[in-house]
């Protein structure tokens, strides 16, 4: 299970044994230990944005690229998020990807598109 948390207060944040790191710039986290998940709740400055359970053909990782299609509404937005796209005001899915799409242009939402915390995309690469 991965979680989707969002920092909503401060300038940064640097806890749980240094295992969650945030800043306004980089709000969005996507971690798996339910215990981390918890803490960094606890503390005030996080949200919980969604919940996905890692489909078992990825071994226990998390998939980190995705048509916009695939991609969950939470997914689209921590997207929308790290491309620097505001969904302020749309809704609905398809609204959403229109929207990427517009903005991005075809080469950066054709195919598969990488998603998620650029750390935990570089980590799940090494």
């Amino acid at each position: 299970m991965s979680y989707h948390l969002r920092f909503v207060k401060a300038a940064s944040y640097y806890g749980c044994g240094g295992q969650v790191q945030a800043t306004q710039q980089k709000p969005d986290l996507i971690l798996e230990d339910k215990a981390i998940v918890d803490k960094a709740l606890a503390t005030g400055y996080f949200q919980l944005i969604g919940e996905t359970e890692v489909p078992p053909e990825h071994n226990g990782e998390p998939q980190s690229s995705k048509t916009l299609e695939e991609m969950t509404v939470s997914e689209l937005e921590t997207f929308a998020t790290y491309k620097g796209v505001s969904l302020k005001g749309v809704k609905g899915k398809e609204n959403m990807i229109a929207k990427l799409k517009e903005e991005l242009g075809a080469e950066e939402t054709e195919n598969e598109v990488d998603y998620g915390s650029p750390t935990m995309t570089e980590l799940q690469e090494q």
